[in-house]
């Protein structure tokens, strides 16, 4: 179960992330709506390798920052 959490906690952030730092921009400048954002945006994530390479990045970022946090609290107790 806590690993079912840990994946979810995972991809709510790559969401948040991905949200700010490229949705809001996206709906900026094309005046789209919410779910025209994200089409527009999923279809971008799709046909470039380097925003693939930036998404592997980031998921693993945020893997080693949690497993650093559950070791620093693992060696507290």
């Amino acid at each position: 179960m806590l690993g079912l959490f840990v994946v979810f906690i995972v991809a709510a952030i790559v969401v948040q992330v991905i949200g700010q730092r490229f949705l809001v921009p996206i709906m900026a400048l094309e005046d789209l709506d919410f779910a025209d954002g994200w089409h527009r945006l999923l279809a971008i994530l799709g046909a470039r390798r380097d925003f693939r390479r930036y998404l592997s990045q980031l998921v693993l970022s945020i893997a080693a920052g949690i497993i650093f946090s559950i070791l620093a609290v693992i060696l507290r107790s």
